[in-house]
Parts: C-alpha cells; structure tokens; sequence
C-alpha cells in the first residue's frame, strides 16, 4: 500500500506555485531579451550617426564642388567671364 501512496502522493498534495523567476529557462529567456533589446539600441544609434556622416559628407561634396567652380572661374580669361556671366551659365552651355 505504501508504494501505490508514493506513487501517487503526487497528485493528492496541494502543490505551491513555482516562481518563475528562478527558473533557468526564464532568467535565460530574460537575458536573451536584454541583450536584443541593448542589440536594438546601438543600431539605432549608429544608423543615426551614419544619417549623420551621409549629410556631412553631401554638404562637404557641395562645397567641394563650389569651390573648384570659384577656382575655375578665377582662372578664366577675361573674355570668357564676359561671355557667361558666371559660372552657372557657363556649366549650363558646357
């Protein structure tokens, strides 16, 4: 009699709830979480840097560009200056 009671007492006790939070499954679940979520986070961070830098770098083009235009139309003979006017027109026909 004893062995059947052993075999079952299982199911005749009241059992306590487990607290979740001690379980490895669930603090391995957490962890796993954080570290996406800290993943997530230095993406978003360095996507916005490389927006960053493409504006930079487009801005820096721009300035290059006007700059040797300013360059090119410092050297240009007068006749030329008189012709086009400025710059603008002069790339326009070109």
């Amino acid at each position: 009699m004893r062995e059947i009671y052993l075999k079952y007492v299982s199911y005749l006790t009241i059992q306590k709830e487990e607290d979740i939070t001690v379980n490895p499954i669930f603090k391995k679940e957490v962890s796993y979480r954080q570290a996406l979520e800290s993943e997530l986070a230095r993406t978003s961070v360095e996507r916005s840097e490389l927006q960053e830098v493409k504006v930079k770098y487009n801005q820096m083009e721009e300035n290059m560009e006007r700059m040797l235009d300013v360059f090119t139309w410092n050297r240009l003979p007068p006749r030329m200056k008189d012709k086009y006017g400025n710059i603008d027109n002069m790339k326009k026909e070109c």
